[in-house]
C-alpha cells in the first residue's frame, strides 16, 4: 500500500506540473518606417517579426514531413484529395499562427501610431504582405504633414552610390 502511495504522488506532481505550464508567449520585433512626400502626404510601412512557437518536435516539411518527401505519399494522395491526417493539424496550427500574426500586427500598428503621433486622424492600408513568421502593412495617413511633423519624423537619407573602377 505505501508503495503506491509513493508512487502515486510523484506521478500526480508531475501530471500537475505539466498541466499549469501555460503557453510561451511568441516572441516579436517591429519596426516602422515613415516618409513625408514633397505633397505633404505621409505613409508609413510597419513590420512586425514574430518568432514561430515550437510545435512539439512535429516534421515541419521535407523527407517524411508535411511535404511527402522520398518515398511518402504525394501531397495530395492519390485521388488528389488532401488526405484527414496529421498534416490537417499542421495546416490549423498554420492558420491560428496566421490569425494571430496578423491580430498582432494590427495592433502593434495601431500602438505605434498612438505613440508616436504619426497618423493623427487615421490611415488607409495600401498594401499587405505576409509570409511565415512575419507581416508587412503600408499605408498612408489621412491628415497632412505639418513643419512640426516634418521634423519629428524625417525622411531617411537616400542611399549613395559610389562608383568603383575596375582597373
Amino acid at each position: 500500500m505505501t508503495i503506491t502511495r509513493f508512487f502515486l504522488i510523484p506521478v500526480a506532481l508531475s501530471l500537475f506540473a505539466c498541466a499549469s505550464q501555460e503557453p510561451k508567449q511568441p516572441k516579436t520585433t517591429d519596426s516602422i518606417i515613415t516618409l513625408i512626400q514633397v505633397d505633404g502626404s505621409k505613409q508609413f510601412s510597419y513590420t512586425l517579426i514574430m518568432e514561430m512557437p515550437d510545435r512539439g518536435g512535429r516534421p515541419q516539411g521535407g523527407p517524411g514531413g508535411r511535404g511527402g518527401g522520398k518515398g511518402g505519399p504525394p501531397p495530395g494522395g492519390p485521388d488528389g484529395k488532401r488526405p484527414g491526417g496529421p498534416g490537417d493539424f499542421d495546416r490549423a496550427d498554420d492558420d491560428h499562427d496566421d490569425g494571430r500574426l496578423k491580430h498582432l500586427t494590427e495592433e502593434g500598428l495601431l500602438a505605434k501610431l498612438e505613440d508616436t503621433g504619426y497618423c493623427r486622424n487615421g490611415y488607409q492600408q495600401l498594401e499587405t504582405q505576409s509570409r511565415r513568421g512575419a507581416m508587412n502593412i503600408a499605408g498612408e495617413c489621412y491628415d497632412k504633414a505639418t513643419d512640426e511633423d516634418r521634423k519629428k519624423f524625417p525622411n531617411p537619407e537616400p542611399k549613395k552610390v559610389i562608383e568603383e573602377r575596375l582597373d
